[in-house]
């Protein structure tokens, strides 16, 4: 009943005070697990990801976990219990490899859930986007889980870095075409596996932006 309550009041808030647009939500895959590899500038962004792809996953009973900065999230109990048992967030340390984290979301997709990352692994302090770090390449390939590029529009302009009172508004967020993936079997030494992990990366930083352009959350619609 309490993470109801909670998800009921954030889904409350962001249909009053900060209401989300959502588009290409026919690009959520049906099933299976998948990755939601989205822009970050604020921390809004999570909750009007979650807000928008709703009415994708409500239906099949399933849920998108969130890949939260373990220093942030997780530095006392109290957060670590609302944000782990309530919000459905996977610790991740950026202070260290991560790996322990990126196993964490490895077994969240092999359960067949879907997982929102922010490959930025931090949020922008311009609203631009910055470069996309190499793990949600390595968990899409791995994991063989396809990467659905996301991209969030306004959330910087209503609580950017450093604010505490969000502006009322509308936060835009479009959904496009999984990322191509190759087969990471085809990969055997860790040269090329690299090179494909970088390459992986780099197409999903480009369909992000690519949503972000005039007219692309419209077409995706």
């Amino acid at each position: 009943p309490l993470r109801w309550a909670v998800r009921g009041g954030v889904g409350l808030f962001f249909h009053s005070w900060v209401r989300v647009e959502a588009r290409g939500l026919e690009h959520i895959p049906r099933e299976g697990p998948f990755i939601l590899a989205a822009n970050h500038s604020s921390h809004l962004d999570s909750a009007a990801v979650l807000t928008a792809v709703a009415p994708a996953i409500r239906e099949a009973g399933r849920r998108v976990y969130i890949a939260g900065a373990a220093d942030y999230f997780f530095n006392n109990r109290v957060k670590s219990w609302v944000f782990g048992s309530l919000c459905d967030t996977i610790p991740v340390d950026r202070n260290a490899d991560g790996m322990e984290g990126l196993r964490r979301c490895a077994q969240t997709l092999a359960s067949g859930q879907g997982l929102l990352l922010f490959p930025e692994g931090t949020r922008s302090l311009t609203g631009e986007i910055q470069p996309f770090k190499l793990g949600v390449a390595v968990l899409a390939l791995e994991a063989k889980s396809p990467i659905v590029p996301v991209h969030i529009e306004n959330t910087y302009d209503l609580l950017p870095k450093g604010r505490v009172l969000v502006r009322p508004g509308v936060v835009r967020v479009t959904f496009g075409r999984p990322v191509p993936m190759g087969d990471i079997s085809e990969h055997g030494d860790f040269s090329s596996r690299y090179q494909a992990y970088q390459q992986l990366t780099s197409t999903a930083q480009r369909a992000v932006e690519s949503l972000g352009k005039p007219g692309a959350s419209r077409a995706a619609s």
